[in-house]
């Protein structure tokens, strides 16, 4: 069997062709088995993924869901070695019982030439004529241009312009950066104006009745507020929905409280979209059936199948996509010795990171005012009677502290206005609390990622070891 693969894999090569070979050899492809030493001797073919990631006294990942060795692979010509990527997914993310494999080559090495780029319509977050997307647009690009201090900025270049205290080699840098910031602001407001769910809930005729239901009521309502809609329009969608109505007869709350039942029961429908998706699949194999020669069970077979390749491919897609922003791999260096490691487990990773956060958020803690005798003192908020006499300028030295922490207790006194001035008033009422910490739009922590922040709750007298 080997020997009619390796001559036809010859004939192949000596009509000009290159070979692209994925192959389930059934032999411990970390030793050079018969095949192996077949493919690389005499056909000259290299395994691309092994060649750029694989490393010494690493064993390679078992490629089926039985199995303890890697026995399945990809061998091209010299020509393809080069890959952008490479690797093996998980068994379950898979079709069948064995890892798929995948490898990313170069589009003008594998045709000769790079492909035309079709630019193709895609759908934009910001919708103008949605008044609601365009006012989250506005809000989130003004918060941004204040967070860049791009008004500040603009504001001190136009006095400069006006004293003609610039020179046009700086004003020609100043508008590049200004431009930068005002453009940044723009795209961080469009990606962020209006959500994108399409595709994320699995297609039923029940779950898209109910989808079209809510669109009915959404278009009533903003009829009923004076919105252009058309009747027709409302009477067309109203029909494929399934709904008779006489909207002349209905009030605005009343529809509101339609479109409230129709979201309603959209929710408790997409619990359940992926089974009423199998059914869909089981009832559609039916009618399949009727019209030809094939079973129900082979139908559904096929159909599951494609689900699988299609659910496998948007995995693939979205494992080899460059990602922005979120840590996808992480360098390790190893403790017993001077070598390196790249990692991409998702535990080592956060692991990792809370590491580094930790020696990050704990660079003060060598400071003299969070050591005793300091500590006791004056707390970890400061704000004890001995922090005030720090302020006041009665602090008495500590002729066991070091004298630079002595003079810079000294440097710490307030000037002599602010002394006489009354104390801030340190009352805060929940309301205003309330108030103030809704501005800031924050988000709660995950629970994976509360190491994180735990460094600032401690006292240092009760720090455990790293």
């Amino acid at each position: 069997m080997h020997i009619h693969l390796v001559n036809q894999i010859k004939t192949w090569q000596e009509s000009g062709e290159n070979i692209v070979l994925m192959v389930d050899a059934n032999e411990n492809l970390e030793v050079m088995g018969p095949l192996q030493t077949m493919l690389k001797y005499e056909c000259q073919l290299i395994d691309p993924i092994r060649q750029r990631y694989a490393k010494k006294n690493q064993p390679l990942p078992a490629t089926s869901l039985t199995g303890s060795k890697p026995i399945d692979s990809i061998f091209v010509s010299t020509s393809f070695q080069n890959i952008i990527r490479g690797g093996w997914i998980r068994v379950e993310d898979s079709i069948g019982d064995h890892r798929a494999i995948f490898i990313d080559l170069p589009t003008q090495v594998l045709l000769g030439e790079n492909p035309f780029h079709i630019h193709r319509s895609t759908a934009r977050r910001l919708v103008c004529d949605q008044p609601k997307v365009v006012q989250k647009y506005n809000e989130l690009l003004n918060r941004q241009l204040e967070n860049q201090h791009t008004f500040s900025k603009y504001e001190a270049l136009q006095n400069r312009i006006d004293q003609n205290q610039i020179t046009p080699e700086e004003y020609i840098i100043h508008l590049n950066k200004l431009d930068r910031s005002i453009t940044n602001a723009i795209i961080f407001a469009e990606k962020r104006c209006r959500k994108l769910r399409a595709g994320q809930v699995p297609y039923s005729p029940e779950i898209n009745e109910a989808g079209n239901t809510i669109n009915v009521w959404n278009n009533i309502i903003r009829k009923k507020k004076g919105c252009n809609i058309s009747s027709t329009y409302i009477k067309r969608i109203s029909k494929k929905a399934g709904i008779s109505i006489n909207i002349n007869q209905l009030t605005l709350s009343e529809c509101e409280q339609e479109r409230k039942l129709a979201t309603k029961k959209y929710k408790h429908l997409k619990k359940s979209a992926k089974q009423s998706r199998e059914q869909f699949l089981v009832e559609l194999a039916e009618q399949h059936s009727q019209i030809g020669n094939s079973t129900i069970s082979s139908i559904i077979s096929r159909m599951n199948r494609n689900e699988d390749l299609r659910a496998s491919y948007r995995r693939i897609k979205i494992a080899t996509k460059p990602y922005f922003g979120a840590t996808e791999k992480v360098l390790l260096q190893d403790e017993n010795s001077d070598s390196e490691e790249i990692t991409t487990d998702k535990k080592k990773i956060e692991i990792a990171l809370c590491n580094e956060n930790k020696k990050k958020f704990m660079e003060a803690y060598s400071s003299p005012f969070l050591q005793s005798p300091l500590i006791e003192k004056l707390g970890q908020t400061a704000t004890t009677k001995d922090a005030k006499k720090i302020l006041n300028g009665t602090f008495p030295l500590n002729p066991n502290l070091k004298p630079e922490t002595n003079t810079f207790i000294q440097q710490l006194q307030k000037p002599q206005q602010l002394i006489n001035k009354p104390d801030n008033n340190d009352e805060c009422k929940i309301k205003e609390s309330e108030h103030y910490w809704r501005k800031k739009r924050e988000k709660p922590i995950p629970p994976c990622h509360q190491d994180i922040l735990e460094p600032t709750k401690r006292s240092p007298s009760t720090i455990p070891e790293l």
